[in-house]
């Protein structure tokens, strides 16, 4: 299932007061079009809050000096949720102090089931596969993944842009050199492809992933740019060559950028060509799968 063929706008409802959100919220409405094009309004589609959860946005204590400061963590949040199926998606994107914008996404709703004859665990037969956990009498919660993927037009600092990818590799030192055997250093890739700007998280391969403007540069020379920073991310398991992973081929990778209209794609990712020596200057669109 692709929410994308229901809409994840049109498959959004009204937000409950007080319950979807905090009481401090303030409620917009959504405009939205009618099979005969048509427009109509639905409220309360989309709220806007501050949260402040207790936790602590800054702070350091000055040894020397005897000095401590602290400032708490409010952020400004805006959400919505959507009904997809059996699926309720909570998206919040929160905006902090310190520029950093975060994607959270919560599913809830109701589970997706399936009848069985068991009623307890101790009639599955050893190597029985029952797609999934026995929740209640007659009923298997269904095994499956949900994957999410976001668009992003990033346009830092203007639309020239580029995908850069910063690996960090081990070194290791001469002989004689020092007391220590290796020590880390940064390695800079800037894509000239849509293959270059793919991205595989791999535990042992740890890798940061920027998009900066190189044509704006700040006070010490370092170019204009955000970090995109992958969530919880995971891997298809399915066969590359079954029907759903080729439909879903997005996610073969956890990331991946495209230069048409400047876009980067992060299930979790962006690009140009060869013909661009400093990446995809007309790149501004970001995919990425939380």
């Amino acid at each position: 299932m692709d929410a994308g063929e229901y809409g994840m706008g049109l498959s959004a409802f009204s937000l409950v007061p007080l319950n979807d959100c905090p009481r401090n919220a303030y409620y917009m409405d959504g405009v939205f079009a009618a099979a005969d094009g048509r427009p109509f309004v639905r409220s309360n589609m989309i709220c806007v809050f501050e949260r402040y959860a207790g936790e602590i946005g800054w702070r350091h204590y000055d040894v020397n000096n005897k000095v401590r400061e602290s400032r708490p963590k409010v952020t400004l949040v805006t959400r919505m949720a959507a009904s997809v199926g059996n699926y309720d998606y909570i998206i919040d994107w929160e905006f902090q102090m310190d520029g950093v914008i975060r994607i959270k996404v919560g599913l809830t709703g109701m589970l997706m089931v399936k009848g069985t004859p068991l009623q307890n665990m101790n009639q599955v037969l050893p190597h029985e596969n029952t797609s999934g956990t026995l929740v209640s009498e007659n009923v298997i919660g269904v095994l499956h993944d949900h994957f999410v993927t976001f668009y992003l037009d990033m346009d830092v600092d203007g639309p020239v842009n580029s995908f850069v990818k910063v690996n960090l590799v081990k070194e290791e030192t001469s002989p004689g050199e020092s007391p220590r055997k290796s020590y880390l250093r940064t390695k800079r890739h800037v894509a000239r492809s849509e293959r270059e700007a793919q991205i595989k998280l791999k535990l042992y391969d740890p890798s940061e992933f920027h998009v900066v403007n190189p044509e704006k540069k700040s006070r010490v020379g370092n170019p204009s740019g955000y970090k995109v920073v992958p969530g919880a991310t995971a891997a298809s398991l399915l066969d590359i060559n079954d029907p759903p992973q080729v439909r879903g081929a997005f996610t073969n990778n956890q990331g991946s950028c495209n230069r048409e209209e400047g876009h980067c794609g992060v299930v979790h990712t962006r690009v140009p060509s060869h013909s661009m020596p400093r990446g995809f200057p007309n790149y501004a669109h970001c995919v990425g799968k939380l």
